[in-house]
Order: structure tokens, then C-alpha cells, then sequence
């Protein structure tokens, strides 16, 4: 079976598409189990561990494969032939020279043809489009193997003994939710000592100004309004 550039790259976006649905997917319904106050946090998460793969996935991806190996094996630089020349035909030419005696090397270049017959050099588009696409395969490949796919990568020390990485997940969760329970009720008990605190301090101010109206130092008519002022405050 003749397998084409234009196949291969098929297959990689199809592959690619699936898999980052079923990551929403997954992402989805993990954030739905955790209340609102968590929920944030587990997506910020979510959104630095992709990112610091991304970042691995790019420099492997650019630096070790598209520019590292592919110069090597430049038939890894084929996959991007249908981005980075899509009107013509992607040819790779090797040429052996000699730098010094006893010593030879090969340099490879990378053409792309047009209908008209003209030759256009695309070294930089081919080595920048399949790095692009290694590193989109790195990332998806290690998320399938994380919390997101098949949780193929365990954690190691984080797992308590004997227990799988799903089971991790729930208990995380739980001690998540835990947490955020506890953290509900110390701000709730804050909230009510402030309040008894500020009910006793108005007590206090009332009874200052009931003090201030017996020694006749105020008039009823400010008594009556600085009381209302004071009692509007509950």
C-alpha cells in the first residue's frame, strides 16, 4: 500500500482532533464534580500542566527531531511536505561534498516545485511545519498516557500503596472538597464573630448616647436621630 504525505498528515490531524475532544471531554467532567470555589484551581491545573508539556513537547519536537534527527533522516521531514509546499512537488536533494581530505559529508535541500516549473528552496518551512507537528504528537501521546488518557503514567509516591491512579483521582477530589468545606466554615464563624462583635460595639454607642441624653447634654431631638443612625447600622 503506497502511503502518501498527504495521508500521513490526514491521519495526524484526525488523530490529533479525537484525542483533544476526548481531553475536553475528560477536563469537563472532572471541573463538573468539584464545587465552584475548587473548580478554578483544578482548571488552572490543568491549564499549567499543558502548558509545561507544550513546552517540552516544542523543543523536542523543533530541536531533537525536525532539526536533530531530520538531518539525519531527512524522510521525517516528509510528513510536512503538504503545508509547506502545497502547489507543487516536494523533492529532498542530497549533494556529497568534501571539507577537508579524508573527510566528506552530505547536504541535504529541500525543493519544492511549481506547476510552472519553478524551483523554490523551503528549508526553514518544512523543518518549522514538522516540528510543529512532532510536538503537537509529543503532547497529545503524553497526555494519553497522564490523568487525561489512559493513565498509563502513575505517580509514583503520591499514590498511597495498592491504590490506581482513578482512585487517586476521587481522593484528590475528596481532600479538595474537604479542604474548601473547612475553609467555608472558618469564614463563616469569622463572619459571625464580626457580626456579634459589631452588635456588641452598638450596644456600647447606645449606651454612651442614652449616658449623653440622661446628663441632658444632648437634646431628644439628636438622641432620637443619632439613635437611628446607630441602630440603621444592624
Amino acid at each position: 500500500m503506497n502511503i502518501t504525505a498527504e495521508g500521513v498528515l490526514l491521519g495526524v490531524c484526525w488523530f490529533l482532533v479525537a484525542s483533544w475532544l476526548f481531553f475536553l471531554l475528560r477536563i469537563g467532567m472532572n471541573a463538573r464534580d468539584v464545587e465552584a470555589p475548587g473548580r478554578a484551581h483544578l482548571l488552572r491545573g490543568y491549564l499549567l500542566g499543558i502548558v509545561g508539556l507544550a513546552l517540552v513537547s516544542a523543543f523536542i519536537g523543533f530541536v531533537v527531531l525536525a532539526i536533530g534527527v531530520g538531518a539525519i533522516f531527512p524522510s521525517m521531514l516528509q510528513v510536512s511536505a503538504p503545508l509547506a509546499c502545497p502547489a507543487g512537488a516536494f523533492d529532498v536533494v542530497s549533494q556529497s561534498y568534501s571539507y577537508k581530505p579524508g573527510q566528506s559529508g552530505v547536504s541535504r535541500t529541500f525543493i519544492c516545485t511549481l506547476a510552472s516549473g519553478e524551483k523554490r528552496e523551503i528549508l526553514w518551512p518544512t523543518i518549522a511545519y514538522a516540528g510543529l507537528i512532532y510536538s503537537a504528537l509529543l503532547l497529545t501521546v503524553w497526555l494519553w498516557l497522564g490523568k487525561l488518557g489512559l493513565r498509563v503514567i502513575r505517580r509514583g509516591s503520591a499514590c498511597q500503596p495498592g491504590e490506581s491512579n482513578g482512585q487517586y483521582d476521587v481522593r484528590q477530589r475528596h481532600e479538595l472538597q474537604s479542604r474548601l468545606a473547612r475553609v467555608r466554615a472558618i469564614l463563616q464563624s469569622k463572619a459571625v464573630a464580626d457580626k456579634a462583635s459589631a452588635t456588641d460595639d452598638i450596644a456600647e454607642r447606645l449606651r454612651q448616647l442614652q449616658s449623653l441624653r440622661d446628663q441632658r447634654l444632648i437634646s431628644a431631638q439628636d438622641y432620637d436621630a443619632k439613635k437611628a443612625q446607630i441602630l440603621a447600622q444592624l
